[in-house]
Formats: C-alpha cells, sequence, structure tokens
C-alpha cells in the first residue's frame, strides 16, 4: 500500500497572503436573453529565486494577480457587469535534490502560479457570492498553461 503521504507535493508552502482585493458588480441586472462573456487576465510582475547558503534548496517569492471582468455579449454594445481583482503574494520552497537552478525555477513557479490561482479564484467566488449577481467560478486552469503564459509575457517584458 502506497504512503499516504505519496500524493503530497514534495514544495512547501512558507507563506501566502491577499495583499490587494477589489470588485464592483453592476446593481442592474442584465435582461434575461443577455450572453455573458467573462474575460480572465492573470499576471506575475515580480519573483525572486533565492538558494539556500548550504545550496540544497530553494526558494520563490512570487507575486501574482487575477482579474476577471463579465460583460454584456451585445453587438455594438459593452457593458461590464462584474470587475473583480485579487492579488497574493507567495513564498514557495523545495529541496533541490540535484535539480539545477533553471529547472527548480520553473517547477516552482508552476506549483506557486497554480496556487494563487486557486487561492484568488476562490476569493473571486466568495465575494460574488455576496453580491446581487451571485457567485461566479472562475474556470479551472491548466497550471502548465499558465506558467507559458507567465513565462511568454516575462519574455516580452525583457524585450522591451
Amino acid at each position: 500500500m502506497p504512503s499516504i503521504r505519496s500524493y503530497l507535493s514534495e514544495i512547501s508552502v512558507n507563506d501566502i497572503r491577499t495583499v490587494d482585493i477589489a470588485m464592483h458588480v453592476s446593481i442592474e441586472p442584465p435582461a434575461e436573453d443577455i450572453t455573458m462573456r467573462a474575460d480572465v487576465t492573470v499576471s506575475a510582475p515580480h519573483s525572486s529565486l533565492s538558494v539556500s547558503d548550504d545550496h540544497d534548496a530553494h526558494r520563490l517569492e512570487m507575486e501574482f494577480t487575477l482579474e476577471v471582468s463579465m460583460y454584456d455579449d451585445v453587438p455594438g454594445a459593452t457593458i461590464k457587469r462584474m470587475h473583480a481583482k485579487v492579488t497574493n503574494w507567495i513564498i514557495v520552497s523545495c529541496e533541490d535534490h540535484g535539480r539545477d537552478e533553471p529547472t527548480m525555477d520553473l517547477m516552482l513557479r508552476r506549483e506557486a502560479l497554480s496556487l494563487c490561482y486557486s487561492n484568488a479564484s476562490a476569493q473571486v467566488l466568495q465575494m460574488t457570492r455576496l453580491s446581487p449577481m451571485g457567485g461566479f467560478v472562475v474556470p479551472p486552469a491548466n497550471p502548465d498553461e499558465l506558467l507559458n503564459t507567465i513565462l511568454v509575457a516575462d519574455k516580452a517584458e525583457e524585450e522591451k
């Protein structure tokens, strides 16, 4: 029988905090025959990787922002019905077990992004449940595609 801990990640979450949170919901309900459109954007403009003094563990600090907006999907008109923004700060760490720094960076960033996305999504759901619009469930993210989106944005920023 496998160990009960075999499903746990080797990455430790040292800290995760919400550092900014905001929401606006229109008090006017949309017409019943209106199709809603949602935009979800993510950013992680600040991250830093550090190595322990004995070089056997890596630690990553990251800021992550999730923004969600819902619009009436009406030709020729854009009416924003909801906007939410959540920014989290996370610190994750892991022993390197002989892995190189670029591998550790990708591994830690992927985990940090996934955790922050899930945390921020839950906060959006919680906030919207208290609003006139009712709960909005942010679509789940593919962790690999989420990491790729952030890496592409980082590369574009470096090329400026």
